[in-house]
């Protein structure tokens, strides 16, 4: 990616959405959960593994749009366009599992209008900054076919739907566990 990709992933895509978060409602059940040890890192209770392997799945990700894109036979403008808006669109879906600590199926995606905005916002613009010969020249993009984009914008959905998928999947297995413990204790 270039320089002006990264940056506009950061002030773009990343921080207009990270914002419009703060505007998120609280959870139902937010009351019953523990506070967090004021004295553990942030990092701790599986945060650090959450984070790599968000990362790396989305490093990965990008790295494999680059590689294959190439490897088609796209130009280098192009490459790194595909590379950019997998990355864009990679954390424009994350950020709507990042609303919560369960999974992005336990809440309305559309319920923080604000966030809905954002999103479509960074989404619109980082598009029309691949099809813009002004930003084309500035940025290093190139335009792509609309079956491109559309792709883009589904495969670039699949680890968060797919990661997502595995924690309420295992989240549902511990609270059957749990609720099969708690029936055993009980008898």
């Amino acid at each position: 990616l270039t320089a002006l990709m990264v940056l506009w992933v950061n002030m773009v895509s990343d921080s207009l959405p990270s914002f419009a978060l703060g505007y998120d409602e609280a959870e139902s059940d937010v009351m019953k959960q523990r506070p967090r040890d004021a004295k553990q890192s942030i990092l701790a209770n599986g945060m650090l593994r959450r984070v790599l392997l968000r990362g790396g799945v989305m490093g990965g990700m990008v790295f494999a749009a680059f590689v294959w894109a190439a490897m088609q036979g796209y130009s280098v403008a192009q490459s790194q366009t595909i590379a950019f808006l997998t990355l864009v669109f990679g954390q424009l879906w994350h950020v709507y599992d990042a609303r919560s600590v369960k999974t992005l199926f336990d809440r309305n995606p559309f319920s923080n209008s604000r966030l809905t905005l954002a999103v479509g916002f960074a989404a619109t613009s980082s598009i029309l900054v691949t099809l813009m010969p002004f930003f084309n020249n500035v940025m290093g993009t190139a335009p792509l076919s609309m079956p491109m984009y559309v792709g883009i914008i589904i495969i670039s959905a699949i680890p968060t739907f797919a990661i997502s998928g595995i924690k309420k999947l295992v989240g549902m297995k511990s609270q059957t566990d749990s609720s099969q413990l708690t029936q055993l204790d009980s008898e």
